[in-house]
């Protein structure tokens, strides 16, 4: 029986998240407005499945 590996994430690719959480998170907290915004948005992309 073989082991199922695991999927593991490119170090640049794992640069460039961390880069871009720290760029978001320069911005917290985010004004309420926004993250109801935010929240509409999303709920309308996965409705629609876009």
């Amino acid at each position: 029986m073989s082991r199922q590996q695991k999927p593991t994430m490119g170090a640049r690719l794992a640069s460039r998240i961390q880069q871009k959480k720290a760029a978001l998170d320069r911005y917290r907290p985010l004004p309420a407005g926004t993250v109801k915004r935010l929240n509409e948005d999303l709920k309308v992309m996965l409705t629609l499945q876009l």
